[in-house]
């Protein structure tokens, strides 16, 4: 009853609070409770009511009585789970905006590197690419010039992305003018830039993968369930079926969910009619199954996906369906464990309160979600990490013991994420240490940047299309050279028998990085998909 009673208690706080229905307790007067309104709820709002009031007429400094209010609804929902949230009017916007598939801005790529924001990529036909702003040009300031016509400088040690991107962006129709220092100038030229719709997508690359790594296989990288996802994916599958393919590995690594339904179309697209996709069922949600349709075009097509510890909640669900369903070969690490259904609730005010109502199920009855009473739940990857089963030298369990039956009868377990089929350790090899510290530090992007910025006009011509920059372009001794230096000059050792020995790997994420920067994200995973250890894992295992 005491869990009942918080739940429905955060509810009525927070809608009375934007009702504007402070009640006030007077003294030595006794309330009738209402009708179907429990009285320990109605005790519980009366102190929290009297404690607020007592504050407001007491306390010994001026107060911000709104940042109170959200303070108080902020730790009233922390007792409740990890991703019961409370998000201000102000904030409204940007948490929607990956689940809507497209926000209001300038339309750029973007990156602080040595405290000034620099121009990665301009979204193609964009409101910068419009006026002109190029790939490397840095951005010095931005004046609202329709608002108070304050000037915000962009740079310095201070600078957050978060800053950045409450500047850059603004309601559509409204002109922001940018201080643009080009790459290799020391001439600022100010353009004004009216913000638009930018599309956000969900589908990062979709190619087919080299046939020195497989034949005739199709690979989709996908990083956010949202409003256009299926879409983004029927068109990448059809490109690919085109063009031969007869298998297909979709990755899921790093995606952090997003819209159910937009994963359940996905699954729809795979699975065959009236296989049991998911279950939900909450303290207040009856038990709900959800089934496919049958009308998938890909329910034959040979299917692995890849997954790791970053991959939550849509993605889960759809590893799971897939897993549980026999339907495909789930390949990487351990999932981070996120099945709580979430239910949005606008509130007056322009808030939003994102209330856990239920808990998500795999068809074999599995709880997706991990513990999180009494756990160190935001610990939960540190500890992966530290305790050694990132690297599968972990002896112990992480998983319940009740044993799960997949379609076909195999044996999966539930209680804290998706295990793979596959599971794929991280090396173990103090040899690769140097590679890896260089691609960390952010040395081997910010040498691709320069040069690219560089050679931009060669490299143009010399190789118009990703095809010839994948056969014809070759990383040289003299670039890891250059490398390295720029590595010993933050700190950064490197032996000569870890460059010897990773030399074919080094080179390669060199040259897939260049690729990012002149043909996007396409550019970098379809190179690196050649010494991507979970893809040639999953590749052994069509």
């Amino acid at each position: 009853m005491k869990k009942i009673s918080w739940v429905y208690f955060a509810l009525l706080f927070v809608l009375g609070l934007f009702a504007g229905t402070r009640i006030p307790q007077r003294k030595g007067v006794m309330h009738e409770p209402q009708k179907g309104i429990n009285l320990h709820i109605l005790q519980t709002q009366s102190r929290m009511d009297g404690i607020l009031d007592l504050v407001e007429q007491n306390y010994v400094d001026t107060f911000s009585f709104f940042n109170l209010e959200n303070a108080a609804i902020t730790g009233m929902l922390e007792q409740l789970d990890p991703h019961s949230v409370y998000i201000p009017a102000s904030e409204a916007s940007m948490a929607n905006e990956d689940i809507n598939g497209d926000f209001d801005g300038i339309g750029v790529q973007f990156r602080v590197l040595h405290d000034t924001v620099l121009v990665i990529m301009p979204v193609a036909g964009g409101p910068s690419e419009k006026v002109g702003i190029k790939q490397g040009d840095r951005i010095i300031s931005a004046e609202d010039i329709r608002g108070d016509g304050s000037v915000v400088i962009l740079s310095g040690k201070n600078l957050s992305t978060e800053k950045i991107m409450r500047t850059l962006r603004g309601p559509r129709g409204s002109v922001v003018r940018l201080g643009i220092l080009p790459y290799n100038s020391t001439h600022i030229r100010y353009v004004d830039v009216v913000r638009n719709v930018i599309p956000t997508y969900s589908v990062d690359a979709s190619f087919m993968l080299d046939e020195s790594v497989a034949k005739d296989i199709g690979y989709i990288k996908l990083s956010k369930f949202n409003q256009t996802t299926s879409r983004e994916v029927a068109v990448a599958l059809s490109s690919l079926q085109n063009q031969g393919m007869r298998g297909l590995v979709l990755d899921l690594r790093g995606n952090g969910g997003g819209l159910l339904s937009e994963c359940l179309v996905l699954c729809d697209m795979f699975l065959p009619r009236n296989s049991l996709v998911l279950y939900t069922h909450g303290l207040r949600r009856p038990k709900t199954e959800i089934r496919a349709s049958g009308g998938g075009k890909y329910q034959k097509l040979p299917l692995v996906v890849l997954i790791d510890q970053f991959s939550a909640s849509a993605s889960e669900i759809f590893a799971g369906a897939m897993q549980d369903n026999d339907r495909a070969v789930i390949v990487g690490r351990r999932t981070f464990g996120k099945g709580l259904v979430q239910e949005q609730m606008n509130l007056r005010d322009g808030s939003i309160l994102r209330l856990t109502v239920a808990k998500y199920y795999t068809p074999s009855g599995r709880s997706i979600q991990k513990p999180y009473r009494g756990a160190k739940y935001e610990e939960d990857l540190l500890e992966r990490y530290t305790d050694g089963e990132l690297f599968g030298t972990d002896t112990t369990s992480h998983t319940d013991t009740v044993k799960y039956y997949t379609i076909k009868g195999r044996v999966v377990y539930g209680g804290g994420g998706i295990e793979p089929d596959i599971n794929v350790p991280y090396t173990i090899d103090t040899l690769y240490t140097c590679v890896n510290r260089l691609s960390n530090s952010g040395v081997l992007y910010d040498y691709a940047f320069s040069y690219v910025a560089q050679n931009r006009s060669m490299l143009g011509t010399e190789y118009p299309t990703l095809d010839k920059f994948k056969k014809n372009f070759v990383v040289t001794d003299v670039m890891v050279q250059k490398i390295v230096a720029q590595g010993k000059q933050k700190g950064i050792k490197s032996d000569s028998a870890c460059l010897q020995y990773h030399s074919h790997r080094l080179k390669t994420l060199v040259k897939a990085t260049i690729a990012r920067d002149l043909y996007d994200d396409k550019g970098f995973y379809s190179i690196y998909s050649t010494i991507d250890d979970d893809i040639l894992k999953a590749i052994n295992n069509f």
